[in-house]
């Protein structure tokens, strides 16, 4: 929230607010184009005709250089999809959205049940196999499985 003073300050001559889009671009009087500082995209700017709505949505979605940028949280985006045969409710429509913690779960249980080595994750193919399915999966160290795995059995056997 901005003090009085400081709108004061901002106000043009004409009475209304400065944009911030300014401190970006250079603004130049009857110029119908304007240069991004950032990535030195040249975007239209004539007057009412444009505004500073797409200069503002430039800086805050495309010029990934503006320390407006705003990066996608693409971690709480949600997938529709079918589970998987051999599952709890196979074939029906589940959503599903990326979880470091569920991922490094699964990667344990892949070497419990289908008797894997902890050396898996250091393999160059499995890495490559990973990044394709989701880039944003951090490959853990094979001690790091080996406990998660030591962990899951201990969690089993306090059950029974």
């Amino acid at each position: 929230m901005k003090s009085s003073d400081n709108i004061e300050d901002e106000k043009k001559s004409t009475g209304r607010l400065k944009s911030i889009v300014w401190e970006h671009f250079p603004k130049v009087e009857g110029a119908t184009s304007t240069q991004c500082k950032h990535c030195k995209k040249v975007l239209s700017c004539r007057g009412r005709q444009n505004g500073t709505s797409s200069l503002l949505n430039h800086l805050h979605n495309t010029c990934k250089t503006s320390p407006l940028y705003k990066k996608p949280d693409l971690k709480k985006q949600t997938t529709l999809s079918f589970k998987p045969k051999g599952t709890e409710a196979s074939g029906s429509l589940a959503k599903h959205s990326f979880s470091q913690e569920r991922c490094i779960l699964a990667l344990a249980k892949i070497c419990i049940k289908d008797n894997r080595p902890f050396s898996i994750v250091d393999d160059e193919g499995f890495r490559e196999f990973v990044w394709e399915l989701n880039p944003q999966f951090k490959v853990i160290s094979r001690w790091t499985v080996a406990r998660d795995c030591l962990s899951i059995y201990e969690e089993e056997v306090e059950k029974n």
